[in-house]
């Protein structure tokens, strides 16, 4: 059994103290109270939970059952009741919470627990941490948690719950984390939250929340949220602007608000949440320019404003954000050429500009970018030649250029790449042979250079790695035979080269050349 910490036994010693001096204060539960409570409950648990708690019985060793933490030395109290992940299956209806009016702690996190979570829950008026997170817990959220105005914790994320979040969880002054992501909570996000001034994380992601995002300061206040780093409202239908509320939580770490329905501008004053490390505007109806006061983000690792109707020019200002590992601005509508500024942002791991009306040449100065392992360019209007330069980009694990206008020769240093899996190249105007490099790529798992102009024969070495599995090169100009390597690629799962002048036997392969 794990030693309880220091913090929580001070906190059951000072509970304990309080109740014996204070003539209104309730005395703390007897330990046949408190036993009688938790076998009442373990009776009424199925599955494997009686194997789970078989240590439960004798009252006189109350605190060394398995999960019970004991805060009082003279007379036990319990105060904490901690039984992560031991696949308790039941509700908690049935269980006695009066009983168990010191804890400060319950922990019933990823077991198995269904149906609500029953208002005499009220009764756990010393509570700091509520965790029933990863359970299938239903029904609503009941008014008389409120009442627990010591909660620090709040975690009922991953689970059944519907209903609306009730304006009364503003009374809940000292929350620190409060985490409802992954249930089926329903209209807005009350105001009341703005209340909540020690709160330092805040996931409200995957549910079914609408409506604007606004929130209260408290009483005599004109800050709301001063202390709040974590910001995460993904995954639901919240419309309208980027509301100042949010763009005033200056201490904000982590902002993600994607995959909802908000529209309008990024306001300027994003900028100003220079504590920024992680920006997740992405999949929603944002319109306009990006506005270059991001760029004075430059604590910002993650960004990411795809999946919106964004336009004009990638602001020169993004060069500036130095710490980026994932830049993400694909499938909008922005325009011009990509800024050589780009080179500045030495981290990253992943660049996404596709699926915009970008113009004018890849810039060889991408090529500095070498701790890249995802490039994707495609569906823009790119032209002018494949920079060699990107056969620096020896940690590169996909190229996704297809879609371009695109010209040249396929430039052989992209034979450097050994890690690549997948090389998109098709749909493009590029012409020469393909480079017998190419072969080199023994990790290669796609491979696509339809419809361009190439000629003469495939590389040898095709397939020498035997895990590729999607070749198609239809719609060239291609000559010769069927090199030996493909021939006994045992791998491929999609095939196609027709439009050419190959020659050989597909039959050998045990694979049928696919057709549109």
């Amino acid at each position: 059994m794990d030693s309880p910490s220091p913090w929580r036994t001070l906190l059951a010693s000072l509970i304990i103290l309080m109740a014996l001096v204070s003539p209104t204060a309730a005395p703390p539960p007897t330990p046949g109270e408190q036993a009688g409570a938790l076998l009442a409950w373990r009776a009424t648990l199925g599955g494997q939970s009686q194997r789970a708690l078989r240590s439960w019985g004798n009252t006189s060793t109350l605190c060394s059952w398995r999960g019970v933490r004991c805060g009082a030395r003279r007379r036990p109290v319990i105060t904490g009741v901690h039984l992560r992940g031991v696949r308790l299956a039941g509700t908690l209806g049935s269980l006695d919470f009066a009983a168990l009016r010191a804890l400060t702690s319950l922990d019933l996190w990823r077991n198995r627990l269904a149906g609500s979570i029953p208002p005499s829950i009220a009764a756990l008026g010393e509570l700091h941490a509520l965790l029933l997170q990863g359970n299938q817990i239903s029904g609503s959220i009941p008014p008389s948690l409120a009442n627990l105005t010591r909660l620090h914790l709040l975690m009922l994320h991953d689970n059944q719950i519907s209903g609306e979040i009730a304006g009364q969880i503003g009374e809940l002054g000292n929350l620190v984390s409060l985490d409802l992501s992954g249930n089926q909570l329903v209209g807005s996000i009350p105001c009341e939250i703005g209340h909540l001034n020690h709160l330092v994380r805040l996931d409200l992601s995957d549910n079914k929340l609408s409506g604007p995002v606004s929130f209260c300061p408290a009483n005599n206040s004109t800050v709301n949220l001063e202390n709040l780093n974590r910001l995460s409202l993904s995954r639901n239908n919240l419309a309208g602007p980027i509301s100042k509320d949010i763009v005033n939580l200056s201490s904000l770490q982590h902002l993600d608000i994607s995959q909802n329905n908000f529209s309008g501008l990024i306001p300027g004053g994003v900028g100003g949440l220079n504590k920024l490390t992680f920006l997740h505007l992405s999949d929603n109806q944002l319109s306009g320019p990006i506005p270059p006061e991001i760029g004075n983000l430059q604590r910002l690792k993650q960004l990411n404003l795809s999946a919106n109707h964004l336009e004009g020019y990638i602001p020169t200002s993004l060069g500036n954000l130095t710490q980026l590992t994932a830049l993400n601005l694909s499938t909008n509508e922005l325009i011009g050429p990509i800024p050589k500024e780009i080179r500045n942002l030495v981290n990253l791991e992943s660049l996404g500009l596709g699926q915009n009306k970008l113009t004018a040449s890849i810039p060889n100065s991408l090529g500095n970018l070498t701790k890249l392992t995802t490039l994707d360019l495609h569906d823009n209007q790119l032209s002018g030649n494949i920079p060699r330069e990107l056969g620096y980009l020896v940690n590169l694990e996909e190229l996704n250029i297809y879609n371009n206008t695109l010209s040249g020769s396929i430039p052989s240093s992209l034979g450097n790449l050994t890690k690549l899996t997948t090389l998109y190249l098709c749909y493009n105007q590029l012409s020469g042979s393909i480079p017998q490099e190419i072969g080199n790529l023994r990790n290669l798992v796609w491979l696509t250079l339809s419809s361009n102009k190439l000629s003469g024969p495939l590389p040898s070495g095709l397939c020498s790695g035997g895990r590729l599995q999607n070749f198609t090169a239809y719609n060239n100009m291609l000559v010769g035979p069927l090199p030996t390597s493909l021939l006994r690629c045992t791998s491929l799962v999609r095939f196609r080269l027709e439009r050419n002048q190959l020659q050989g036997d597909i039959s050998e392969m045990g694979t049928q050349i696919l057709s549109t």
